[in-house]
């Protein structure tokens, strides 16, 4: 494949010039790339990626968008190539001799030896797309174009690297999905998954728009399909004979929905389940069957759960898995971890169904998170705290897969009341009270398991039945397990029986009767010589008497840290802090309860402890209203209120709490009148977690405290103009409308108002213009 190229000045051009399939050469972009949607940072990426080298390559699963990704991205350097920029799509060539004259073909030449002399002193652009079948002859292709012509830029799409010398690896990632938890519509456009669906929702019907009542389908939708652009088109296109509802429904089978709806584009990606196809026939034998293996993880898992339960190694299998972008890795809190998106994992859980070996990988499964939750259950009050703490919380979908196999099969019932008691216990794997309780309640109700096991979980379901404020379901539950005390006349069991009664007595605002009962419980756990009894019955004591205003209270909490190490038990400190947040409160110590709860607040969002976070928002409004705050203590009470109501847990059940939230919310309610503290709690409970965490720790500036002007507002008069639209809970839309300016140009000074307050939502914005009157300037 090699040409001498004639000279231009004295031969003219000997080559066609405008040929096979210049991506604009006819002035207008096709169809593919008028509707592309979001992937701005992409697209920026692509193009810094092409300014310093020369082979770039876009990897990614199947039906990402890597192609449409490049397309655009190309099209958009049209004018650095003035050879033009040119697809070369080898997607349905099969033989690997046939590359070349596949590009030969798109530039409109007629014989691939032309290539190298065509190529020779022009500046143009070949989109390589789809080679993940032909690496070796793309590869060796590419090396021997590149050569030829200095002026020349190759960009790739693949599923798996070319694996040459001076490539460029750039990973294409899904769209990004909005996290759990309740959005507005308004929310929604920040989130290019949802931007996508909603564009091909309303290709199929025009009418289709985003509601207060449909928000919440919509989200859960793109979730379900990790924001896979491919995934996505294709259920908007089932809106033709489906509802939303159907569709979202339908989605426990994703491949199986998906099968059809794409009529027009390459047979690999006709239907979502021919594109995974696809990827499945590339691997190897051995990388199939892991494939199938793996499926039985939820959520991910790690390289030694790996190896255990599919036997993948680190140097083999899946690494080949990662590098055919069927098995994504990241860095999770300083470990490596392993996932597919869930249309890949239902793929080959089909095919594990069907290959014999399903039984015998759930079992692996359940076994390596039995020994692992054991594991972490005797380290617990050692130095590794932390880590087990995050482990525990990111093994959660495993957690709940292992239990269901448990309670599906006939000698599981040990295994799930250990497993429940796990998930459910004071690690709070799980982010909602209510899906805790439903899982240890199926478990006592079904399995049977030894005496001392069954108590376990008793205690530990009242434990969450008192956080959601049902004190008679509680105490029924703790008679059972003094049942069992005094039948089996387990120690351990009748120590745990009264601390955990304690605590109930304290929910219920006995806080006499609980100092009495957590004295004694301390007592018995000595006896029965279990040393993380004694310790949590000694810090419970301690919040006993921080809310009963016992005088010896502010030295009890002293005395409880010097047990503690000072860089580990971070779940220990937080509660601590919070307990001095609440002693100081009771007593009135304006200056000081604010700074505790802080403490306990950004602990409880560091390791991730919502039940933390929820209350030390609660305490530190509490500070603020006695500091005269009234209006920020507003925004903070609606934000504990929002983060309650996410774990499932109710005020009016929390009897040692409820006193001093009346008397600090009356006290700003009456500050500021009845209509602006119900709009300031409404804007707090707008704030997801990770944006109440935020608001509480932003300093505050002199003067700001007590509703006083700035002397100088950061936002331009322009910017604060449209802040006060964002605080009345205008969209970009309506703000562009009542402005008179496109919605581009509020979208970007809503974006310049975050990135200069330093806030990420509006829901901030508006809490911050209620706390601030027009500037003087």
């Amino acid at each position: 494949m090699t040409a001498t190229a004639p000279d231009p000045a004295t031969t003219g051009p000997p080559y066609p010039s405008s040929a096979g399939r210049d991506l604009v050469a006819a002035g207008s972009l096709p169809a593919e790339l008028t509707s592309f949607v979001g992937r701005r940072r992409e697209l920026a990426a692509v193009r810094r990626s092409l300014g310093g080298a020369r082979l770039l390559t876009l990897t990614g699963l199947g039906g990402v968008g890597k192609t449409r990704l490049a397309l655009r991205a190309a099209a958009g350097m049209r004018r650095a190539f003035p050879d033009g920029v040119w697809l070369v799509e080898l997607g349905e060539v099969r033989d690997t001799g046939g590359v070349a004259a596949e590009v030969a073909s798109a530039l409109g030449l007629a014989d691939d030896r032309d290539l190298v002399g065509f190529l020779s002193g022009r500046r143009l652009m070949l989109v390589l797309d789809t080679c993940e079948h032909l690496l070796g002859s793309c590869a060796e292709l590419a090396g021997e174009l590149l050569s030829a012509s200095a002026g020349l830029r190759l960009l790739v799409t693949s599923r798996q690297p070319l694996g040459r010398l001076g490539e460029r690896v750039l990973r294409v990632d899904p769209l990004a999905v909005p996290d759990p938890g309740p959005l507005e519509p308004r929310m929604l456009g920040h989130y290019d998954a949802v931007t996508l669906f909603l564009h091909r929702a309303r290709a199929v019907d025009r009418e289709f728009t985003v509601t207060d009542a449909n928000c919440a389908e919509v989200v859960r939708l793109c979730r379900a399909l990790d924001g896979i652009p491919l995934a996505l088109e294709l259920a908007a296109a089932r809106l033709r004979t489906l509802t939303l509802t159907q569709v979202g429904e339908a989605l426990a089978d994703a491949c199986g929905l998906l099968t059809t709806g794409n009529r027009a584009g390459p047979r690999r990606q006709r239907s979502l389940r021919a594109s995974i196809g696809w990827s499945h026939r590339l691997c190897t034998p051995a990388e199939r069957a892991v494939w199938s293996r793996l499926s039985v993880f939820a959520g991910g898992f790690d390289l030694a759960a790996a190896e255990s339960v599919a036997g993948a190694g680190p140097g083999e299998v899946l690494s080949g898995l990662v590098e055919k972008s069927i098995v994504e890795r990241a860095e999770v809190d300083g470990r490596t971890r392993y996932r597919m998106v869930e249309v890949i994992r239902q793929y080959g859980r089909d095919r594990l169904a069907g290959s014999g070996e399903q039984g015998a990988t759930a079992v692996r499964h359940r076994d390596w998170f039995m020994r692992l939750v054991r594991q972490a259950e005797a380290d617990w009050l050692g130095p590794d705290q932390l880590t087990w703490y995050r482990r525990i919380r990111a093994e959660g979908p495993n957690l709940r897969q292992a239990l269901d196999f448990c309670l599906s099969t006939a000698d599981g019932g040990p295994e799930a009341l250990e497993l429940a008691t796990a998930l459910c216990g004071h690690r709070r794997a799980l982010g909602s009270l209510a899906e805790g309780r439903r899982w240890l309640e199926r478990a006592i109700d079904q399995a049977a398991g030894p005496a001392p096991v069954r108590a376990k979980a008793l205690w530990t379901t009242a434990w969450l039945a008192l956080m959601q404020g049902d004190g008679a379901a509680a105490r029924a539950l703790l008679a059972e397990c003094r049942e069992i005390a005094e039948r089996t006349q387990d120690a351990s069991v009748r120590a745990h029986e009264t601390q955990f009664s304690a605590l109930a007595d304290l929910f219920d605002g006995e806080f006499a009767l609980a100092v009495t009962r957590f004295g004694e419980a301390i007592k018995r756990h000595r006896e029965a010589g279990d040393q993380a009894g004694v310790r949590l019955s000694r810090f419970q004591l301690v919040m006993s008497r921080c809310f009963a205003g016992d005088p010896s209270a502010a030295a009890s909490v002293k005395r409880a840290r010097k047990f503690l190490r000072p860089d580990t038990e971070p779940a220990a400190h937080g509660y601590l802090s919070w307990y001095d947040a609440v002693e100081r409160s009771v007593r009135r110590d304006r200056g000081d309860a604010a700074a505790p709860a802080k403490r306990a607040l950004q602990i409880g969002a560091e390791i991730k402890d919502h039940w933390l976070v929820a209350l030390a928002l609660e305490t530190l409004a509490w500070a603020v209203a006695d500091a005269g705050e009234h209006l920020r203590a507003a925004h903070l009470f609606g934000a504990a209120e929002a983060a309650r109501t996410a774990l499932g847990c109710r005020l009016s059940g929390l009897a040692h709490l409820l006193a001093h939230h009346d008397r600090c919310a009356g006290a700003a309610r009456s500050a500021l009148g009845e209509e602006k503290f119900a709009a300031a709690y409404r804007s707090g409970t707008r704030m997801r977690e990770q944006e109440a965490v935020a608001y509480a720790a932003a300093p505050r500036k002199p003067g700001a405290a007590r509703g006083k002007p700035s002397i100088r507002s950061p936002l331009t008069v322009r910017e604060r103009e449209i802040a006060d639209l964002v605080a009345r809970g205008l969209s970009n839309q309506e703000i562009a409308g009542s402005l008179v300016i496109a919605r581009r140009t509020a979208e970007t000074h809503v974006g310049h108002i975050l990135a200069k307050l330093g806030f990420t939502s509006r829901a901030q914005i508006a809490a911050w213009v209620a706390e601030r009157p027009q500037p003087v300037r």
